[in-house]
Formats: C-alpha cells, structure tokens, sequence
C-alpha cells in the first residue's frame, strides 16, 4: 500500500503495536475517529514484511483478524478466529466451551512457538453481539496465556460503555471487565509536510494545497477529498462555497460520535471556537475529549474549518457559514494559525503569513485579583477549608497569567499547605485562628499596593462576615459560599435557640453580600428560602467543586477495608450517625464473613470511649476485628490518603449540605455509601448517575440508632462487600461520567460572578 495514504503518526502507532508483541502484554485499543481510516494501519499489522522492519520474525506472529460487522453470535466469533489460527497451524476438536475453545487455540499456537494476536475491527458494532463469558475469556486469556489483542472502535471503551449507560442499554458483555488495562492509540491527523505532498500529488497549485491545510486541517478523510474536488475551482471563494455546501454531509458521523446521547455540548465547542472563541471560552473541557489531538492544534485552536462549517449547520447557526466572513478572521472560517489568502498579480491566489492586526496588546492588560479569607490554609478545622484549599487553586489554573488570588489567613500557624501558585498572606503572627473585626483594617495594611481587586470570597459564618466587611472597605464586590444549611440539622443538637441565632445570622451574612454561590443543589433551595424574607436584590447561583486532580484506585482493594469520616459525640453524632455507621459495619461483617477486615473510624477519640466502640464493632461482627480510631489528619496528601486506603467510604448522615468526603472518594474512584438526604446524592440523582453509589434512606435516632437504619445500611455495605469487583466498576464509572460532564466549574463561576457584576472592575483603594 502506498504510505502517502498513511499519517505517518499512524504508521508509528503499528510500530508500536507490533514491538510490543515481543513482550508478556500487548493489549492495545485504535481509537479512530471518523473521518480517517484504521484499515491501513490493520493491513500493517497483517504484513509480515512490516514485521521484519519493526524487528520481530515475520514468521512468529499468528493473527486473527475479524471484521466485527460479521459477528452474528459468540459462537460464529470463536468458530471465525479459531479457524484463522487453525490455518496457521493450531488444530483441535471444537467443543460447546467458549472460552475453552479459545483457550486451547492460544495454548497450541504458544506450543507451537508462535504469537497468537486477535484484531477486531469495529469492535464496538461486535459488543451488542458479544456476551459476558466470551469478554471473561479474552479478558483470562490476555493475563494466562499472553494473547495479544488489538481492537479497533471510533472512542474508547470507557466512553462507549459511558454512552450506552446512559441510554440504560448496557450489552451483557460490558459486565466482563476486558479493557481494563489496555494502552490506547488515538489515530492522528497529517502534518503540514504530508498535506504538501498531499497536494502534489494531486496536481494542486500552492495556494489550493493552503486551502486544503486551513480547511482540513489535516484531517485524512477531509484532506483527500478537498484536493480531490477543487481541482477546478478558480477562486478561495469558490472553494470556501463548496466547502461550505457539502461541509455536514461530510462530517455528519463524525459530529454523531463527537457528542453522547441527545448532546450537543462538543459540537456546541466547536461552532464556539470557529466564531473566533477560546478554549478558555467554553463551557466544556474539549482538551480532554478522546479526540482532543485530533480536533485541536498545539496552540488549543480548531484545526479544520471545515468541522467549524458543518457543526455550525448541525446548530442550525445564525445564517450560513459565509455571513461571517466579514466579522471573523479568515484564520477561523479555516484553521487559527494567522494565514490569509491573497490575490497576486496575475489573478492567481497565494498563500502568505499575516500577524494579528489587534489594537487589543495583552500585555497592557491589568490583572484581576481576587481575595479569599479563610481561617486555614489546610485541612485543618473541617471541610470548608479543604474546599477552600481546592477552590484557590482552581482559580489560579483557570486563568494563570491573568488571575491573582490571594487567600487572606488570621495567623502564621493557619499556613499548612504548600501554596501552587495561590498567594497565602497571614495577618497576624500568632493568636485565635479566626478573624476580628480589627482585623480589617490589618488586611488593608497588607493589600494598599494591590489595585483592581475584583472581589473578597468569604465562606458561609466562618469568614462571611468579614469578606462583606472587607469588601466595602476596599471598594471591592463580596462573594459568600454557603457551606450549611443550620436550619435543617443545627436544633438536632443544639438548643432550639441556637439554631434561631445561627439561622439569622446566616440570613444576615448572605442579605449582605453582591452574591451568594451554594455548594450543590440542596444548598441552593436552602439559600432561597431564607434570602425570601429579605429585602437583598442580590443573585444566588449553585457550585459544584471540580473533581479532584488526583490518580484513582486502578482496582479494588485486596482486603476489604471500611472507613467511615466524622465526628462521633453527642452533638454531630446525631447528624452525621457515627455510631450508626459503627454498628452497621459491624453487622455487616457478620454477615459478609471476611478474613482480616479492616474498619477505619477517621474522627477523633480516644481512651475509654475509643474502647467503647470497639467493643461495640465486635459484639456486631460477633469476633474481633481490627478496629482503627484515627484523628483527622491535617496534611491534604495524608487525608486522601485515608480514603485511597479504603475499599468503600461510608456516609450515613441524616442531613449533609453537600457532602464533600463523598465527591473526594468519587474523585478516588472509591465506592460509596451515602445518605439520599445529602446535595451530593442530589446532585448524582439530577443527572441519573446514583446508581452507581450505595444510597441509604437514615431515618436518624436520638439515642441508639434507628434499628431499621441499622437493617438498611448494613445490607447496603454487604452488598458492596460481597462483590468488589462491581463495586469497583460502579466507581470507576461513575468518575469517568463525572468526568465527561460538559461544565467546568471553575470557568462557570468566574463566568456568573462576570455578568452579576456586569463586567465592571470595583475601583481599588488607595491609601497614601
């Protein structure tokens, strides 16, 4: 075959694949988007001369290749590979075992000396065919026998068992877990050189070899066809109509695969992008789509004009594509990379660079600061100050070199953390770690060189008052999360009066600031209610926190660990029901009947009443069991390190705002059990992905726990306990969701708090 037809990135990903046959494991998924073609790339896996070239003897390899539109049942894909091999050398007596079958065409082939290797294309057409014991045994065989494996499909298995989730028709053969493990290879775009000789080869001028670069992009299918069809055309214009014209039907499966079921996020980003818009801009992380390299060029830019023209059809966008030539850079309506095309002498068309005619200069730009007080810079003191942690530093990665945060502490000690990039002022050198009213005026003291400051961040009753306070002192806007609702849970244990004092001041704070963000949906309604009897004409919005940047669990815990997180006494005790989570666990290992468990209480006690639990978790389990009392640690590392340990975090609060252990063991990729009275699990319910954690209706008891909270928790545990593997899978799922969702928190938040205070900038003291 002729390699002009072959990116070279591609024929490099057969050379991989190929050496990679001389090790134990070579398990590897194509990902090939529409609009280019894995066949050649197959054909190079069949081609022993390939072989020879990549340094492996021609001879040893025996592979199966199977187009995967022909599978009809698991039957006739064994019956087809087996005979494949069975030309290759390898006979045997079939039988009604599947996987035995397989097994004993691998095994005669490694006797025989040589390397067995199966090649599915379109692998995900063969998955509704397939069924659980045929993944079981490619999955088996892959670890036993050393069988290597290439499958081939438009996304990646995580993203394709994602989407049929979605549409609650998962094939039976995705209870399997074959991919895991497996390397991932995104077929590629070509480079400017292979567009070139392209081009070439087709007789095409410069000029047109240019339009066929900017409009492509490289893309293979669109760059095949464009130098094929405007070989008559005698103008950038006449090229850019026919683009234009034919540009949908074109791209039309691949703007289908682009986006899950019913979504139109990513083709959204894209017609974003070809109007002139920023990867900053949108509302979704295209730089983590599986065809992020593919789509965009190194500089986070659209590569092809032609996908921009065909999703702006798709959105059924404002006129046609050409009635925005005048309002956008030639640049977009092609590919971002600053090139017009001119007209020479002669009439022709050519090709020349241009530079950004901008009266705009970026580096005149004033940058914005943000201030946020917090009564820690750590975990230490609960989980605000984690958020707050998380928050700072988001902020700072959004927009790095136009943001600077700068969170406000009451102390030298309140500073626990390193600070990546977050500017960490301490106000005081020693003293209470909370903030006064002459605090204020030290913090002025600190900031009367800092112009522009957009706006002070306090959270909820721990700095909200004093983020209003500092505010208007320095002219500046005020934000005030709310982490809390005390109307729903502080008269459970504390007096009645309490809660009154706590609800008004609450009231109080949030009337006072420009604009109120709640942490999840049930915070949000918490809010609303109480602003209604207020005379504030300020705006509400929820948040959800960015899921961790951290490394999950890549499989489940080899001995069952449980670890349930919160205070256990008489005042939280009753909201958060630790001591029903202790007797729960405990009844649960009873019945599960595990060796050597392991149960993690992370809160805080000690001496007699450490004692006292313990012996509760073995009177439950009716035999010992390791029981550990752990003080929260005030490291962040050494916190999640409590959670990545477990193999299931338990959380059965009467009441949770949010819930932000739970979206930490999320982020892990750690199973849950949760409360459905908590924002977490409302949240997980809006978007129909709460079944994949264990949910817990807690009635709640005043005393000993409610026996039938006991009986509900502890099934629930059992069930999780008694296959990890499912419940791992539930985990690793639900993140991978998550992670698919189409909004950037981050980038929403400073979107909302940009249009609440109508894009102004607050004028900034001055002091001297």
């Amino acid at each position: 075959m002729n390699d002009l037809l072959i990116p070279a990135s591609s024929v490099e990903t057969a050379r991989k694949i190929v050496r990679s046959w001389a090790t134990p494991r070579s398990n590897f998924i194509i990902v090939t988007p529409p609009l280019t073609d894995a066949s050649p790339v197959i054909d190079k896996l069949l081609d022993e001369h390939f072989y020879d070239e990549c340094g492996i003897n021609g001879k040893l390899p025996a592979v199966a290749r199977f187009r995967a539109g022909r599978v009809q049942s698991p039957e006739t894909f064994v019956a087809s590979i087996v005979s494949q091999w069975n030309a290759a050398g390898a006979t045997f007596n079939p039988s009604n075992d599947i996987g035995a079958d397989l097994a004993n065409a691998v095994r005669l082939l490694r006797d025989a000396g040589r390397i067995p290797v199966l090649v599915i294309e379109a692998f995900h057409r063969a998955i509704r065919n397939l069924t659980w014991d045929v993944g079981t045994a490619l999955r088996t065989l892959e670890h036993s026998l050393q069988l290597r494996t290439v499958v081939e499909m438009p996304v990646k298995l995580s993203t394709l068992r994602t989407r049929w989730a979605v549409q609650q028709d998962e094939p039976p053969f995705f209870a399997s877990d074959f991919g895991q493990g497996h390397g991932t290879h995104v077929l590629g775009a070509y480079t400017d050189e292979e567009v070139a000789r392209l081009a070439v080869a087709h007789g095409l001028s410069d000029w047109k070899g240019e339009a066929v670069l900017r409009l492509s992009g490289g893309i293979p299918d669109l760059a095949w066809w464009l130098a094929r069809e405007i070989q008559d055309c005698s103008s950038l214009d006449d090229i850019m109509a026919f683009a234009e014209r034919d540009a949908y039907d074109i791209c039309h499966r691949f703007l289908k695969w682009l986006d899950g079921p019913d979504e139109t996020s990513f083709t959204k980003a894209l017609q974003t992008l070809h109007r002139g818009g920023t990867i900053k801009s949108l509302v979704v992380t295209l730089d983590r789509h599986d065809w992020a390299q593919f789509i965009l060029n190194k500089k986070g830019q659209l590569r092809s004009g032609m996908l921009g023209m065909a999703s702006l059809h798709k959105m059924k966008g404002e006129g046609s594509v050409m009635a925005y030539a005048n309002q956008i850079p030639s640049s977009n309506l092609c590919r971002a990379d600053a090139f017009v095309i001119e007209a020479d002498s002669d009439g022709a068309n050519t090709a020349s660079p241009t530079h950004n005619d901008s009266s705009h200069d970026d580096s005149k730009d004033t940058v914005e600061t943000i201030i946020v007080a917090a009564t820690c810079w750590g975990v230490v003191h609960g989980g605000i100050n984690s958020f707050n942690l998380e928050f700072c530093r988001a902020l700072v990665a959004n927009s790095p070199t136009s943001r600077r945060v700068i969170c406000v502490v009451p102390t030298d000690e309140s500073i626990r953390e390193d600070f990546l990039g977050v500017e960490v002022i301490a106000i005081r050198a020693q003293g209470d770690q909370e903030f006064f009213d002459f605090d204020v005026n030290l913090v002025i003291d600190r900031l009367s060189k800092i112009a522009n400051i957009r706006y002070v961040v306090g959270h909820d009753l721990k700095t909200g008052l004093f983020a209003n306070e500092l505010a208007r002192r320095l002219y500046a806007r005020s934000v005030v999360f709310c982490h809390m609702a005390y109307a729903a849970y502080y008269a459970m244990m504390r007096p009645s009066a309490d809660s009154e004092k706590k609800e008004q001041e609450q009231r109080t704070v949030f009337a006072a600031a420009d604009a109120v963000v709640a942490v999840g949906p049930k915070l949000i309604k918490h809010v609303k209610s109480i602003l209604r009897t207020t005379t504030s004409r300020n705006r509400s919005f929820e948040y959800l926190p960015p899921l961790l940047s951290v490394d999950p669990v890549d499989e489940p815990r080899p001995i069952a660990c449980i670890t349930y997180i919160g205070r256990l006494g008489t005042g939280p005790e009753l909201v958060k029901q630790g001591y029903l989570a202790v007797t729960a666990i405990g009844s649960a290992l009873k019945a599960a009947n595990l060796r050597d468990p392991i149960v993690k209480i992370i809160g805080g006690i000690e001496g007699a009443e450490e004692q006292e639990y313990k012996d509760l978790v073995v009177r439950q389990a009716g035999r010992l069991v390791s029981t550990h009392f752990l003080r929260f640690n005030e490291k962040r590392d050494d916190a999640l390190a409590y959670i990545k340990d477990s193999s299931l975090v338990v959380m059965p609060s009467v009441h949770d705002g949010f819930g932000l252990v739970g979206w930490e063991a999320i982020s892990l990729g750690i199973p849950l059990i949760i409360s459905i009275n908590t924002g977490l699990y409302e949240h997980l319910e809006s978007i129909g992905l709460h079944i994949y954690v264990g949910a817990v209706d807690i009635r709640g008891g005043l005393s000993a726990p409610d026996l039938n909270d006991v009986d509900v928790l502890s099934a629930e545990i059992l069930k999780k306990l008694a296959d990890p593997e499912k419940s791992h899978a539930d985990a690793a799922t639900l993140l991978t969701r998550l992670r698919q969702q189409p909004t950037d928190a981050i980038a929403q938040f400073c979107r909302q708090m940009d249009e609440t205070f109508d894009g102004g900038r607050a004028t900034p003291l001055k002091v001297g």
